[in-house]
């Protein structure tokens, strides 16, 4: 398990400039490369052959230029115009058109979450449950985000419980994580969009997934050892 200890020390990672540019330089150098598995590449071009192949299997995609906390007006102005330039070539391409935009990289000043070590993940897991089951039975084409088989089957039971087709919610997975899942997912019948990151930012992301989960390592893990999920 990763203690507060744990998490601090792949947050640590993410902010050295050292790192960064050594994994840059490795990390995504080789198409079996070890970030190529969660991350898309750095170039726009390479999210959208990502996402072109995401959707040859019959999922949908939501396209994440990576960069977030930025610290000035400048820098915040050209990921403005860099996102532009992503949705450009999305519509150029043909690829779904869904992007994720993060309100810290387009210069909004957030504090850091005080609390974020003390949500415990039984008590994450239910409050999750009643969400899902408000959402899924009174929302509008709600989005359920969730690798964890177990919640994935609860909104699969609530759906069927009261009447829900699976044309009127869908999943939504990361890039690289569980595509078992997302395979058997779509399979039967349910709609499933891939969180596609991609950008020269990527280390810092990759660094602070690892950092947030246990099973996140793991899922490392087992790309490395060439999992199929």
């Amino acid at each position: 398990m990763l203690d507060s200890a744990s998490k601090a020390f792949f947050h640590l990672i993410a902010q050295s400039q050292t790192l960064k540019k050594v994994a840059s330089r490795y990390g995504m150098r080789e198409p079996s490369s070890f970030a190529r598995r969660f991350i898309a590449g750095e170039t726009v071009a390479e999210a959208i052959e990502a996402a072109r192949t995401v959707e040859s299997r019959g999922l949908t995609v939501t396209m994440d230029l990576l960069g977030e906390s930025v610290t000035s007006l400048a820098t915040a102005d050209a990921a403005t115009r860099d996102y532009i330039g992503v949705i450009e070539a999305m519509i150029a391409s043909g690829v779904g058109r869904n992007i994720s935009l993060k309100l810290t990289q387009l210069g909004l000043d957030v504090d850091k979450a005080s609390a974020i070590d003390n949500p415990k993940k039984a008590d994450v897991d239910a409050a999750y449950a009643r969400m899902l089951k408000t959402l899924i039975t009174g929302g509008n084409d709600p989005a359920i985000a969730t690798h964890d088989p177990a919640m994935i089957e609860l909104a699969r039971t609530i759906a069927r419980e009261h009447g829900v087709g699976p044309d009127r919610f869908e999943f939504q997975m990361l890039y690289g994580v569980r595509r078992d899942l997302q395979t058997m997912l779509v399979k039967a019948g349910y709609r499933v969009r891939v969180y596609i990151p991609f950008g020269r930012e990527w280390f810092p992301y990759f660094m602070r997934r690892l950092g947030e989960r246990p099973a996140n390592v793991l899922f490392v893990i087992r790309g490395i050892l060439g999992d199929s999920g």
